[in-house]
């Protein structure tokens, strides 16, 4: 009877330990998904960005183009909320070699204002 219980405490610790793990590690890259950064670039940006608050600059990422549109660059716009846990046959957005930046949008969206006028 001990027996069978510590086996169950011991399976029960490593699954909740497991668990915990994945979820940190689920929150973090949709962390890096929403701010439009790998990893390399999430540790680069906060090491030198001690230096850079120290100088008084202020660092805005140039490929973050806001949560929604950070999240379509990777899963792709969908119909639904869920479409981006669906299988889909739709090419994903650019060429994978150059992406759209901060600037470049503001670019479009002062030239279409331009436009309208």
């Amino acid at each position: 009877m001990c027996m069978a219980r510590s086996q169950i405490t011991f399976g029960f610790i490593i699954t909740l330990s497991v668990g915990i793990a994945v979820s940190l590690l689920l929150g973090f890259h949709t962390y890096l998904i929403l701010s439009s950064q790998t990893t390399i670039e999430f540790y680069f940006n906060k090491f030198s960005g001690k230096a850079r608050k120290h100088r008084g600059e202020i660092f805005l990422n140039e490929y973050d183009l806001g949560r929604r549109k950070n999240w379509h660059q990777v899963f792709g716009p969908g119909r639904y909320w869920f479409s981006w846990m669906l299988p889909s046959w739709a090419s994903p957005p650019g060429d994978g070699f150059e992406y759209p930046t901060r600037s470049e949008m503001f670019r479009k969206q002062y030239s279409d204002e331009v436009y309208e006028v």
